[in-house]
């Protein structure tokens, strides 16, 4: 009955399982806060290179300037801290993330394995105890009958019935029998209890253990990834240091004075030539035709011709309708001229336009001044503010070239008329002028000539 008083000792560790699991708990959340600190290195360290590379494009020479001698550095720091980025980034998640990563995976299934040992322990040792209470209870049982049993057998045997005392003679022995039978049940499952009850206590130490060793694994990996990643950081570091000391000595040999110069030269807007004052001038052709008109006269000893109609002023006749008389280019294909200047086109017949924009000359002039056509509109310029596109893959790639007025064919227009224009259904023209119903056109392949306009649909500007 003595080993009674040990069952007590059965749960000398199940408050072990607690200990367990607090210091897995402890553990996750030291790996977590690890990753996250890696983490956000990685992304402290984009951030750095973003702001560097910002702060680098900010760098200010005398004046605010920024000129190619700084540009070239400021490049060749760009590019050098984009590579050590991504190298950077490669290394850390070569040597860190995935690393760590794996050992938390293999962490995360060593541990769970050892939980489901740790219930599997427990639910037996459960069922253990819970199998010793009933025997406890069967023992104290068959001990209050054996008692009960015994005294009513005394009792008689005292007073003298020997009748009944003989008769409660078999309930005795038989109680007695129930109570030698359940002690003996009762002290043998106590034994085998307390031996399991050693194991389990050893099971449970092996388990603390084994938890200890795979931290003491888990942060020795850690450790040592650490401190790679240090040595990696200070080698770069001093890779960094040695590369900025260069690029020091390379801005140091930058000519102040040039830099600026070369700075002023690249985003300053130049400075137009002086032009002189426009005035009013006749074309060469129709000083001709005045000058011809008058000798005609003269000869004839009539009076003046109506203007406007005489001459090659008036228009063609072609089958049943009359085709306005354009001034038609002299060649083949356009004149096209790139401003090299802004031109503000203060007065109202003069053509506005902006540095780059692409104009088609209508009318050169001696003067100085030209007739030039940009978005539709026309009007006179200044020839030096501009220069002549001979090569015309220098024009624009979309057709119809941007800002020009432009019409889609809504039928097929086919003509031998060497002075008009033919093309096929839904084919794209530029507009370069118009009268009394008919346009003059150029197509895509750079041929110029009139067709009607009733053939086409105006298109929006296109920009």
């Amino acid at each position: 009955m003595a080993n009674l008083g040990a069952l007590n000792s059965g749960t000398c560790l199940w408050g072990s399982e607690d200990l367990v699991q607090k210091r897995a708990a402890e553990s996750e959340e030291t790996l977590n806060g690890i990753l996250k600190f890696f983490q956000a290195r990685v992304q402290a360290e984009e951030k750095y290179a973003k702001a560097l590379g910002a702060i680098t494009s900010k760098v200010k020479l005398e004046g605010g300037t920024l000129g190619q001698g700084w540009q070239t550095v400021r490049d060749q720091q760009n590019a050098h801290l984009s590579q050590s980025y991504i190298q950077n980034t490669t290394n850390t998640n070569q040597n860190m993330i995935l690393p760590i990563d794996a050992a938390r995976k293999k962490y995360g299934n060593d541990r769970s394995r050892l939980a489901n040992d740790i219930a599997s322990l427990k639910k037996e040792m459960q069922r253990r105890t819970g199998t010793l209470t009933d025997k406890k209870n069967a023992y104290w049982r068959a001990c209050d009958y054996h008692h009960k049993e015994k005294k009513k057998f005394d009792e008689l045997s005292s007073s003298g019935n020997q009748s009944k005392a003989a008769k409660m003679q078999p309930i005795v022995q038989k109680a007695t029998a129930e109570l030698e039978q359940a002690t003996k049940e009762y002290r043998e499952y106590v034994a085998d209890y307390n031996d399991f009850k050693s194991k389990y206590e050893e099971a449970m130490r092996a388990f603390l253990n084994e938890y200890e060793a795979m931290d003491n694994t888990r942060l020795s990996l850690i450790s040592d990834l650490l401190r790679g990643y240090i040595d990696q950081n200070e080698s770069a570091c001093v890779e960094e240091g040695a590369f900025f000391a260069a690029c020091r000595d390379q801005m140091a040999v930058v000519s102040a004075s040039k830099d600026i110069q070369e700075y002023l030269a690249s985003v300053s807007e130049p400075v137009p030539p002086k032009v002189d004052q426009y005035e009013e001038y006749e074309t060469a052709a129709s000083k001709h035709k005045k000058d011809q008109r008058a000798k005609e006269r003269a000869e004839a000893g009539g009076g003046e011709d109506e203007e406007g109609l005489a001459g090659d002023d008036m228009p063609a006749q072609i089958g049943f309708c009359a085709l306005p008389k354009f001034d038609m280019p002299d060649t083949e294909l356009l004149v096209f001229a790139r401003a090299l200047f802004d031109f503000p086109g203060e007065e109202q017949n003069e053509l506005r336009f902006r540095r780059g924009d692409v104009l088609i000359v209508r009318q050169e002039h001696a003067s100085g001044w030209w007739v030039g056509e940009l978005f539709g509109r026309e009007g006179l310029f200044p020839a030096c503010y501009v220069e002549i596109m001979k090569d015309r893959a220098n024009l624009p790639k979309r057709w119809p070239p941007p800002g020009l007025m432009s019409c889609t064919a809504r039928s097929t227009f086919v003509t031998e008329e060497e002075n008009l224009l033919s093309f096929d259904d839904g084919e794209v023209l530029v507009i370069t002028d118009e009268c009394d119903g008919w346009y003059v056109g150029e197509n895509n392949n750079g041929v110029v000539g009139m067709f009607p306009s009733v053939h086409v649909s105006v298109n929006e500007r296109s920009k």
